[in-house]
């Protein structure tokens, strides 16, 4: 048992100065302590709170998200489905886990800025690297932004142009008159993207007043949570 606990100990005391040594490679700055980081990695309630709260929250954005219902619909097979959910998650697990294993090391480096917020948590990975690696995140980070936005937009306009189809083939069999001829898809894709326009105009005006993006997607996470069981149930 005492050589078991020995193994752990060095294999413990190996990963932490390897952590060392690539901290200071893209900061180029002073590194960890083993106390700070020990105190850093620590299990809590309140982690355990966040890991319980993320989970749900993401899931129940998630069930109402149209781009990822697009790519079922799209999907080739339901084994393809499967496969494909199943590998994004091991990558979106694996690139979560690190993303959280740099804020337990920058929160080691430098405990005392973030317990008096004079640095924000979720810009921590920054603090990590050295100026010039800033500028190649942000560019990469923008990039997937964009992919996600573009996906996203693509969806609303999918969504609002079937919506107009179905609702000029359901007057029809009613044996209404059509308010606009939706039976035609040209004309509901341009419905579609003028609606798309006007949908964006006060996301910019909320963009512009700076308002804080956790806290929306706190709302918004909230406001999924409660209506998953009740629609999907």
């Amino acid at each position: 048992m005492r050589r078991v606990f020995n193994i752990r100990g060095v294999s413990k005391t190996c990963n932490m100065n390897e952590m060392k040594v690539y901290v200071r490679k893209f900061s180029g700055e002073k590194v960890f302590s083993s106390k700070n980081y020990n105190a850093a990695s620590n299990w809590t309630i309140d982690g355990f709170q966040a890991l319980v709260t993320l989970f749900i929250a993401i899931a129940c954005a998630k069930m109402f998200n149209q781009g990822s219902l697009q790519r079922v619909w799209a999907a080739k097979s339901d084994t393809d489905t499967r496969k494909g959910f199943a590998l994004g998650s091991v990558m979106v697990f694996f690139l979560m886990f690190f993303f959280g294993l740099m804020g337990v090391l920058a929160y080691a480096k430098d405990p005392d800025s973030y317990d008096n917020f004079e640095k924000l948590a979720y810009l921590s990975f920054f603090d990590l690297l050295g100026r010039g690696w800033h500028v190649l995140v942000l560019i990469f980070v923008t990039a997937l932004a964009a992919s996600s936005i573009d996906t996203l937009q693509n969806a609303l306009r999918c969504v609002f142009s079937s919506g107009l189809i179905s609702l000029e083939s359901d007057l029809k069999k009613n044996g209404h008159n059509s308010w606009v001829n939706c039976g035609r898809c040209d004309y509901a894709r341009m419905l579609a993207k003028v609606f798309l326009v006007l949908v964006n105009i006060p996301l910019v005006i909320l963009a512009s007043k700076s308002i804080s993006v956790l806290a929306l997607f706190l709302v918004a996470d909230l406001v999924f949570a409660r209506a998953t069981l009740t629609v999907f149930l």
